[in-house]
């Protein structure tokens, strides 16, 4: 028996109507033994980057 095959996929979407939005998202994606797709489950996550380095009033600057 062959084990199942799970792919993860990070991406960004991005649009344009009245205003412009974006979001990430992460897809699981499941292959059955045929190598079809078996199953897929999308999360979406926020834009929002966090940068913990970043230069700061503290100190530097």
């Amino acid at each position: 028996m062959r084990m199942a095959i799970i792919f993860f996929v990070t991406w960004t979407f991005r649009a344009k109507e009245k205003e412009t939005y974006v979001f990430d998202g992460l897809s699981k994606i499941k292959f059955n033994s045929q190598n079809k797709i078996s199953e897929i489950i999308e999360y979406e996550t926020k834009h929002d980057v966090f940068y913990p380095f970043k230069k700061s009033s503290y100190g530097r600057q």
